[in-house]
């Protein structure tokens, strides 16, 4: 790539690509499968739109060079975006990776047959070439204390389970690590949840509306319900190759202290700055979390009717 010259994102360009990519054809489909017509090119009021995409995306420093653009479907180009290196397209699961002194777009097929030595091989060979360095976690630690005394009584137990359950559901995973500790007078436990796919602020974003929709149902069902006493959402972000940054004596002190609410929901700095949080959230209140005790109205207002 560094003997490549880089050239102009304009019409003569692009259908000299499409001409070496596609020869004489009219109509053609992208990497994806949707269908493009030549003389559809940048025009998005056609369904056969098209346009040049960056393989290895721009704004990770991808050049304007023949063996880093492609033509593909304007809609395709939409849903790549700069996300990197996994990706979804037309439904289907696409990874970037590095091929030579180039970067190429391969198809994620659901199934990898470890019993080929050659496709486990393969397999984890693309793993060595995802560097952790510059890659990161999202991460929800979820506290819920019960009365001891309710919670060997009057069947708290199950409702531990339940809220389990529920938390699986909403973050759509099953890996939650659980920690249940006795204080003198509560039983505590803490449901972590770690989402590694992380790639883009919309990741970020979408991880945090779930732990606001779980602060919403805390404040105005599990609390109202009398299902637990109290419960705080700590959610975080890091980077891959570093520890998780709770502070748990800091959490006991905002549980112990802050009770102006049995249910609320704090932030870490980088989730703040990665989300729509850092328009809404200014002021640091705790020493290392932002309170971030959102909810959503309309379904406070239909859980209200429950």
């Amino acid at each position: 790539m560094k003997n490549e010259k880089l050239m102009e994102l304009n019409r003569e360009n692009a259908m000299s690509l499409w001409t070496k990519q596609f020869g004489n054809c009219q109509k053609a489909f992208d990497f994806s499968g949707r269908e493009m017509a030549k003389a559809a090119y940048g025009d998005r009021g056609s369904k056969f739109g098209w346009n040049l995409d960056h393989i290895y995306p721009q704004s990770l420093g991808g050049k304007n060079t023949e063996s880093n653009l492609i033509c593909c479907h304007i809609l395709t180009n939409d849903e790549k975006a700069d996300k990197f290196p996994c990706f979804t397209a037309n439904e289907k699961r696409f990874e970037i990776r590095k091929v030579q002194n180039h970067y190429e777009i391969f198809e994620i097929y659901d199934e990898i047959h470890f019993s080929d030595a050659n496709q486990g091989i393969s397999f984890f060979k693309r793993c060595l070439e995802m560097k952790p360095e510059n890659k990161y976690l999202a991460y929800a630690k979820i506290f819920v204390d019960f009365t001891k005394d309710d919670y060997y009584s009057k069947g708290n137990a199950d409702n531990a389970y339940a809220i389990y359950r529920f938390i699986s559901e909403l973050f759509q995973t099953n890996a939650i690590i659980v920690d249940k500790d006795e204080h003198y007078n509560s039983v505590r436990y803490c449901y972590t949840i770690i989402n590694y796919d992380i790639e883009t602020k919309d990741d970020t974003q979408e991880f945090l509306n779930n732990c606001v929709i779980l602060n919403t149902y805390g404040q105005n069902y599990f609390m109202r319900k009398r299902i637990c006493d109290k419960m705080l959402i700590a959610c975080g972000m890091d980077c891959h190759n570093t520890p998780l940054d709770v502070d748990s004596r800091e959490i006991n002190r905002i549980l112990q202290t802050d009770a102006d609410s049995s249910c609320y929901l704090i932030i870490s700095e980088l989730i703040r700055y990665n989300t729509d949080a850092a328009e809404e959230v200014r002021r640091e209140q705790y020493k290392n979390w932002y309170r971030y005790n959102y909810t959503y109205t309309k379904l406070k207002e239909i859980l209200a009717k429950k």
